[in-house]
Parts: structure tokens; sequence; C-alpha cells
């Protein structure tokens, strides 16, 4: 192979020639070389990723390629729906170890940034940072009026490292997708594409400022919640200045059980605060790993480090309480109903497989009640699942999903019975009654109201123009050619649900009509005939919503 013509190819113009010839050296003498020679449709993926060498190889590699490839790497780590066992446990393990950079340094950029002398804005400044990582590195200081604060200061120079990492990483995804059929599944184009908008909305520390708010928003009227607070005038894209946490890290266990605060307490807490992010606000601390959160007494837990965040649609948050409602009914087909919705390609689901993988899933975990699941090994080999049946999840998901994980793993360090499933049930059957209530199905339709009265507006036009060309021999279907039984079945299942939804705003429309004008015979002031098309309209959505086809 021609190294140097390997680079010239994806180096978009050469202007980066020393880094790629480093990049290429780096993966040729891991063992990678073979990333650059040329592959059919009908040579094998085996050694691409599924021996278990590669794994640890490529640990190594990413760690000596940077801190922009160890970051993919880990961004890669909560993407089991796209690589399989072995490398996300080798990508799990991704540490970015680099030592801090000079005070010196960092002073001058915050004078630089803030555009005042050190002494003009802190009375005190630690000599030593509190933290260094790959991005930046923190110092203990305060305030002028007293407040102690924590200083984030950005690498200098890293983003323009970053940046040409990350056109060498764009130029290499491309690469690879050309070359590696196989890889379509992963699509690697879209995943440097999405790392790149991801990582530099990271590097941005307005961005955590502004996390940071929106999340003590959510938590405002809890006090059993803390959340640093982002010093206005003291912050850039460059430096984070925000009120010092003075907690105990979940990091070490030992120091929160001597301390008196009751570790059963602090376990339900945990719980109870994912819940809230989770299921009711849909904003959610992207990374709660036992360094990012801290205990206070009261108790109280604290987060650090909003630099990754996820947040929830309102249809994703229903989702996922009925799929948690499925797993305590046991009714594994709406369980996969819900998976299937879920997931970026519902179209290419078999629902029955589905459900009968999700059965001896969820079987093979439980050797009592749900509430005995080991929800950490239930999150991973139900992300395995998903990478068997190609079932693509956006990957604020798996951020959630890992949180849910990352909580009951603190909370079984904490308290050796702890159950988080015990602890989630009585929201999840709350949540499931309050969604039978009539009238909260009858809001959410009125809602859409008016996109129905919008679609029936349009249909006589829409049904003329079928029917126009069917006549005239120029109404065209196309089709690709899928598991014809599912597309048959996918087929019969959406005209029938079409069908009723259409008589569903129909007689929605026709009582809201009657209703308005008063057409009689009247009834204490109300129509008749609008009050049962009504009642009529809502037993209808009340069985469209719960059906199970």
């Amino acid at each position: 192979m021609n190294g140097i013509n390997t680079i010239r190819k994806f180096s978009r113009g050469y202007r980066h020639a020393g880094r790629y010839r480093e990049i290429l050296g780096i993966l040729v003498k891991n063992g990678f070389g073979y990333l650059f020679e040329k592959r059919g449709r009908g040579d094998s993926k085996t050694s691409l990723l599924n021996d278990e060498r590669v794994g640890r190889r490529l640990v190594k590699t990413l760690t000596e390629l940077g801190p922009t490839f160890v970051k993919f790497g880990q961004m890669l780590s909560c993407r089991p729906d796209l690589l399989p066992d072995e490398l996300i446990r080798a990508l799990v393990r991704l540490q970015t170890e680099v030592p801090p950079f000079p005070r010196e340094e960092a002073v001058r950029m915050l004078e630089e940034e803030l555009g005042k002398p050190l002494d003009e804005l802190f009375s005190e400044f630690a000599d030593t940072p509190g933290g260094s990582a790959s991005v930046a590195q923190g110092y203990r200081a305060k305030l002028k009026d007293g407040r102690p604060v924590f200083v984030k200061v950005q690498r200098p120079g890293i983003l323009s490292r970053i940046m040409i990492d990350l056109e060498i990483l764009g130029g290499l995804a491309e690469h690879l997708e050309k070359t590696f059929p196989e890889l379509e599944v992963i699509r690697p184009v879209k995943l440097a594409e999405d790392f790149r908008n991801g990582f530099l909305q990271e590097l941005n520390f307005l961005n955590e400022a502004a996390n940071m708010r929106a999340f003590a928003q959510e938590f405002e009227d809890d006090d059993e919640v803390v959340i640093p607070e982002p010093i206005a005038g003291y912050c850039t894209r460059r430096i984070l200045t925000m009120s010092y946490v003075d907690a105990l890290p979940f990091t070490d266990m030992e120091a929160i059980r001597n301390s008196g605060i009751d570790c059963g307490k602090i376990a339900e807490l945990g719980v109870r605060l994912l819940q809230k992010q989770v299921f009711d606000g849909g904003f959610f601390h992207g990374d709660p790993h036992p360094g990012n959160m801290f205990v206070m007494p009261g108790p109280k837990i604290a987060y650090i480090d909003f630099g990754v965040m996820g947040r929830l649609t309102g249809r994703e948050r229903d989702l996922l309480r009925k799929i948690a409602a499925a797993m305590f009914f046991g009714d594994m087909r709406e369980m996969a109903y819900g998976v299937a919705a879920l997931s970026e390609n519902p179209e290419e689901v078999d629902t029955d497989e589905l459900e009968r993988e999700l059965a001896t899933l969820v079987a093979s975990h439980l050797h009592g009640s749900v509430n005995d699941l080991n929800v950490v090994q239930f999150v991973f080999d139900l992300h395995q699942l998903c990478y068997r049946r190609k079932l693509r999840m956006a990957p604020h998901l798996f951020r959630m999903f890992r949180s849910m994980a990352y909580a009951d793993a603190m909370g079984r360090a904490l308290v050796p019975d702890f159950n988080i499933m015990a602890l989630l049930r009585p929201y999840v059957l709350k949540q499931s009654i309050a969604g039978l209530n009539p009238l909260r199905r009858w809001k959410e339709l009125l809602q859409g109201a008016g996109e129905w009265t919008e679609l029936l507006r349009h249909a006589p036009h829409l049904t003329r123009q079928i029917m126009e060309r069917l006549k005239d021999g120029r109404l065209t279907i196309r089709t690709e050619q899928p598991d014809t039984r599912k597309l048959a079945e996918s087929v019969r299942r959406g005209a029938r649900r079409l069908a009723d939804a259409l008589l569903i705003a129909a007689l929605l429309t026709a009582a809201t009509i009657l209703a308005v004008f008063k057409v009689g015979p009247l009834l204490g002031g109300m129509s008749v005939a609008g009050a049962v098309a009504g009642a009529v309209a809502l037993l209808m959505l009340i069985a469209y919503f719960f059906r199970k086809d």
C-alpha cells in the first residue's frame, strides 16, 4: 500500500499531511493497515468487527491518536446498537490521561478571555489544578465578594488541533463507508458528523453554562438537588466559572458511609431524580457517572459537568412509560411494539421475532419477580439485542439507558439490597392508570383536532386525484422488496388504524358542529346528537389507543 497516496486521497487538499502521516503510522503499527485495502462485497467482516483482539488494539490505537479519537471511542461505547459486545466492553475502558498544562498558561487565557488581570478577578486562585482532563482543567478560587468558585479553563490551542482531527476523522469515515459495504448499518459518515457536532457544542463552555441554568430550572422547586450556578461575567466560550460544590463524590463510597448520611435515602433520592429527568421533564444529565455526582447532608445530590445532556420528546417519554409498564405486567407484545417504535427504523422490525427475543431476555434475567432484575446487565443485554436485530436507536436513548444503569449500580454500592425496579414500580403503575383517564385522552385528541380537520378538508381533493390517476392508468406505486408477509400485515394494520382514525375525526368534527350550533333535540341546553357523537368518538378513541394490533 502506498501510504502517501492513501493520505492524499482523503486529505482535503493535503493541508495536514504531517498529522495524516502520524495517524496512518499509528493505525498500521497497531494492525489496522487493512482498513486501506480495497475490499469487495463478498469479503468477510469477521476481522473487521468480531475478532476479540480488535477491541484491545482499538483502545490502544485511539489512546495513541489523542483526545479527539479517545472522545470518539467513548461516544462509540454508547452505541451498542451498532457495535458487538467485544468492542463495547473494550471501549468503555477508554480513559484520557493527559498531564496538566502550566498555571501560567491558564492565567494568561483567563486574563485574555475576561479582559482583566487575575488579581482584579479573584481574591484567591489555586496554584495547582483541582482536576485535569483532555479538554480543560479546573481551579478552585474565590471571587472578590468571597464566594468560593470553581474555574474551568480550556486547554490552550486545543480547538485548532481538534478541528484538524475532526476533518481527518470525517475523511476516514468516508473512506471506510466506501471501502467496507458491510459497515452500511453503522453509517460511519453520519457517526462522524454527529460526533463532530456534539463535540464542538461541548467545547463551547457557554453551552454548558446554558445547560446548567436549564437543568436548575427543572429542579427549581426541589431542595434535594444541587446544581452549580454559572457566574455572570465570568463565563466565555473557553472559560466557565461556577459556584463551588463542597460535597462527597460518589467515587468515595467509604467516606459517604462514614459521613452519617442515610445511604438508603441517598439511593432512593437518586432514583427519584432520575425518574423526574427521564419521565417527567425529559431533560437529563447525559453522563451521570460517579465522578460527576456528589452527596451532601440532607441528604442532597449534586451534579457537575453539564457538557453532555439528553432531551426526550413527549412521544419518547410516553413510549418509555409504556415499555416499563409492559415489562411490569409481563406484556412482551406491547413491549416489542414500544421498543420498535423507539427505533429509527421501525418499518424494518419484525415485531413477532422481537417479541420472542424480548420474552427470552426478560425470562433469562428474572428469577422471581421483576423487582429482582439486575438493571445493569439487563440494559447491556438489551443493547446487544438491538445490535443483533439491527435496531438503530438515537444516541440520547442509549445515554438514558446508561443513566438508569448508573443509578442502579450506585444504589447497590450504597445499599446491598437496593432495588431500582421496586422504587420505579409505583410510579409506572400510577402513570399507567393516569393514561386510562378519558379526559386526558379527550384533551390529546382535541389538541390534534386542527390537524384532523385539515386532513379531512383536503381528503376529497386528494381522493379525486388518486381516482383520476387510477382511471387514466397514471397511478404509480414505488415499492421495494421486503418480506411480503410483514408488508401485508403492516398494510392491513395501517389501513385499519387509518380508517378508525378518520371515523373518530369525523365523529369529533360532527360533535363539535352539533354542539356549537346547538342542533336539536336539546337537553339542558346541550345538543343530544352532539353528545352522542362525542361519546362514541371517545369510546372509539380509548379502544384505538389500547388495542394491540
